[in-house]
C-alpha cells in the first residue's frame, strides 16, 4: 500500500457527501458542498494505492501536538478487504517517522468506523454531539 499526494478535493467531498449525506439529513444537519471544500482543502489529500488501484483517500492536518486524520475514506467497492485497517497502521507508523507521537481522528458514534479505529488501538479522548475523538501512540 502507498499514499500518493493528490489535489483531487472535489471528487473527494463528493464522496464524503455520497456516504455522509444520509446521516446529515437524519440528525438535521445541513452540507454544504462549498463549506467542506473550503474546510477540506487546509488538508493535506492523499490517495490509497493498493496494487496499483486507488482504493480511498484520507485528508491530514499536521499540528503541533499530533497528527490529525481528518478524513478517512475507502470507496465502496472496496470495503471490507482490510484496506482501512491498513492504511491506518501505516498512516501511524507514518506519523512516527515525521516526528509525532500520537494520531488523532474521529468518528461518528457506534459506527463500523469507530469499531474498527477501536479495534486498532485507538483510544477514545472526548465525545462530541455526534461523534467520538480517539487517539493511538504511533507505530514504530
Amino acid at each position: 500500500m502507498k499514499f500518493i499526494v493528490s489535489n483531487k478535493y472535489e471528487a473527494a467531498v463528493d464522496s464524503i457527501k455520497r456516504n455522509m449525506l444520509s446521516f446529515y439529513e437524519s440528525v438535521g444537519l445541513a452540507w454544504h458542498d462549498e463549506l467542506k471544500l473550503i474546510l477540506y482543502s487546509e488538508c493535506a489529500l492523499f490517495d490509497i494505492v493498493e496494487d496499483e488501484i486507488i482504493v480511498g483517500f484520507f485528508m491530514s492536518l499536521d499540528k503541533l501536538d499530533a497528527y490529525y486524520v481528518s478524513e478517512l475514506h475507502i470507496d465502496d467497492m472496496h470495503r471490507g478487504k482490510g484496506y482501512g485497517s491498513k492504511a491506518l497502521l501505516k498512516i501511524r507508523t507514518l506519523a512516527g517517522i515525521q516526528g509525532y507521537d500520537v494520531v488523532n481522528i474521529s468518528a461518528i458514534k457506534d459506527s463500523d468506523a469507530l469499531r474498527l479505529y477501536e479495534k486498532l488501538d485507538f483510544k477514545r479522548t472526548g465525545e462530541k454531539r455526534y461523534t467520538i475523538e480517539l487517539v493511538a501512540r504511533i507505530l514504530k
